[in-house]
C-alpha cells in the first residue's frame, strides 16, 4: 500500500467516515508491520492459504444476499445428487426455497443504467423494508458500527446480483427436471428477474466496452489489465443532507471473481439474453479475453491481484463457468472461444490446484475448494489419488470447528483495504465441503449418498 494507492482509495470513497477510519487502519498497520514482536502476535502462522477466522465477539452477525445465494448453490447440489426421490429432498426444499426468496425478493431494489436509462432490479446485500428499516437481522449498534465505518449507504454489487440471475436459473431447470413440488410465486419472481435485457445492463460498465461510465476508483488490484472487466459495484446516487450527491459509496474495483461470475450467469442464460449475437457477443469476447490474461500470465496466482477472492476461490469459480461452457453447441462455443482459451485457462487452473494446492500443506478450506475445482473441471486421471488427498484433508479436519460446528470458520471473501473487512464463517466452510464430498461422490462414483 503507497501513499498513491491509499490517496486513490481516499478519493474513490464517498463517505467521510471511512476516509477517516481508512487512514486510521493504514497508519496502525505501518506501525505494526514495522514491529515484527507484534506482528507475530496479531498474526499467528497457520495451515494452508485462506486464514482461519477468530476474534468472533468483532464479527458483525446479519444475513446477506451474498452469502445466501452460496450456500444456496451448495445445498443445490447436493438436491440435484439426491434426485426427486431422496430421503433429504423433503428437508432441503424449504431450505432452498427460503434462501433464493431472501435473494430474489427480499433483497432485491430498483436501479437505472448510467447511460441508457434501462431501469432494472439489482441484489443489495443490505435491504430495507418501505420505512427505511434494515431487514438483514442487524442490531441498532451493529447497524451503528457500519454507518460509522462509512458502510450506511450501499451500493448493489454486481456479483450478488448476477449470481443470484444464474441461482434463478438453475433452479427453474431443476424444478422442471425433477418435478418438484415448489413455489410457484417464487418461481414466477424467478423468471420476471431473469426478463430484464442483463448483457446490454451490464455492457454499460465494461472496461474498454462503448461506455466510460462508473470507472474503477480504487486500481490496487494490479498487476490485472483491466481491459475487459466490469467493476464490482452498481451506479446508484446518494443525496446527502447538504445537497451532495454521492455515485461511489464504498469505492469500484476489479476482482477477477466478480467477473467470472458474471460471465457464467450470461451463458447460462445466454438463448434468454441473445448474448450470443451482435454487441452482446462483443462484450462476451471481452470479458473472455480479460480472464484469459489474467491465467496466461500467471496473475491470478498473484497477492495483490485477488483482494476480494482467494486464487482458489477464482479457479473455482472457473470450474463452475466450465460446467456452463460444456453445455454451449459446438457452434456456440466456437462463435465465444474461436481461439481455445477456455481449454487453455483450464489447463492453467488444474496444474495450480494439483502443484500449488493439493502439492502442499491444506486446510479443510483449501481442500474443498481445489477437490470442487478439479471435479468441475474434468481432471483426469480422476482415479489417481490426487482428488483423494483432498477428500482425506476433509475426513482428516471433521470434528475441529466448535459449538457443534465441524470444522472452522475460515475467510471465504476479503476487503483487503486497511480495514480488512472478512467474509466466512463455520457454516460456509462446511456447506463449501459439502459441495467437495457431493460433487466428488457424483465424479468418482456416479453414485448418490449414502
Amino acid at each position: 500500500m503507497d501513499g498513491k494507492s491509499l490517496l486513490a482509495i481516499l478519493r474513490g470513497v464517498g463517505s467521510f467516515e471511512y476516509q477517516n477510519i481508512t487512514v486510521l487502519f493504514a497508519l496502525i498497520r505501518c506501525l505494526i508491520m514495522a514491529a515484527p514482536g507484534r506482528l507475530r502476535l496479531l498474526r499467528r502462522p497457520y495451515r494452508g492459504v485462506s486464514e482461519p477466522m477468530s476474534g468472533a465477539i468483532a464479527w458483525i452477525w446479519h444475513r446477506i444476499a451474498f452469502s445466501d445465494v452460496n450456500f444456496f448453490e451448495h445445498l443445490l447440489v447436493r438436491l440435484d445428487l439426491e434426485g426427486p426421490g431422496g430421503r433429504d429432498v423433503h428437508r432441503l426444499l424449504p431450505v432452498l426455497e427460503n434462501l433464493l426468496r431472501y435473494c430474489v425478493v427480499t433483497s432485491q431494489e430498483w436501479l437505472v443504467t448510467p447511460n441508457r436509462g434501462i431501469r432494472h432490479p439489482a441484489i443489495t446485500c443490505l435491504p430495507k423494508d418501505a420505512d427505511g428499516r434494515p431487514l438483514c437481522r442487524l442490531s441498532r449498534s451493529a447497524w451503528q458500527k457500519k454507518r460509522q465505518l462509512g458502510f450506511g449507504d450501499y451500493v448493489p454489487d454486481t456479483d450478488t446480483t448476477f449470481l443470484t440471475l444464474a441461482m434463478a436459473r438453475k433452479w427453474l431447470d431443476l424444478v422442471e427436471r425433477h418435478n418438484l413440488p415448489a413455489d410457484s410465486v417464487l418461481l414466477g419472481e424467478c423468471q420476471r428477474i431473469l426478463d430484464h435485457p442483463w448483457v446490454e445492463i451490464i455492457s454499460e460498465y465494461q472496461v474498454g466496452g462503448p461506455y466510460a461510465s462508473n470507472p474503477p476508483t480504487i486500481q490496487i488490484t494490479r498487476p490485472l489489465d483491466y481491459e475487459g472487466s466490469v467493476p464490482i459495484w452498481f451506479d446508484k446516487p446518494f443525496q446527502k443532507a447538504d445537497g451532495r450527491v454521492i455515485r461511489e459509496t464504498a469505492g469500484n474495483e476489479i476482482c477477477p471473481g466478480h467477473n467470472m461470475d458474471i460471465l457464467d450467469s450470461i451463458l447460462l442464460n445466454r438463448v434468454r439474453w441473445r448474448a450470443l449475437e451482435g454487441e452482446n457477443l462483443a462484450f462476451l469476447h471481452r470479458l473472455l479475453e480479460f480472464h484469459n490474461r489474467a491465467f496466461s500470465s500467471g496473475n491470478f496466482r498473484q497477492e495483490t491481484a485477488l483482494k476480494y477472492y482467494l486464487p482458489e476461490i477464482y479457479t473455482y469459480y472457473l470450474g463452475r463457468m466450465y460446467q456452463t461452457w460444456r453445455t454451449l453447441s459446438p457452434a456456440e462455443q466456437r462463435a465465444l472461444d474461436p481461439a481455445g482459451k477456455v481449454q487453455s485457462m483450464r489447463r492453467i487452473a488444474i496444474e495450480y490446484c494439483a502443484g500449488e494446492l493439493l502439492g502442499g500443506t491444506l486446510n479443510p478450506f483449501d481442500a474443498a475448494l481445489a477437490v470442487s475445482a478439479l471435479v468441475l473441471l474434468g481432471y483426469e486421471p480422476r482415479d489417481d489419488g490426487l482428488i483423494a488427498t483432498g477428500l482425506r484433508v476433509l475426513t482428516g479436519a471433521a470434528g475441529e470447528g466448535r459449538g457443534g460446528h465441524p470444522f472452522r470458520g475460515y475467510e471465504w471473501n476479503r476487503m483487503r483495504h486497511p480495514t480488512r473487512i472478512l467474509v466466512g464463517s463455520p457454516v460456509s466452510t462446511s456447506l463449501f465441503v459439502l459441495r467437495a464430498c457431493a460433487e466428488s461422490l457424483r465424479y468418482l462414483y456416479g453414485g448418490r449418498p449414502t
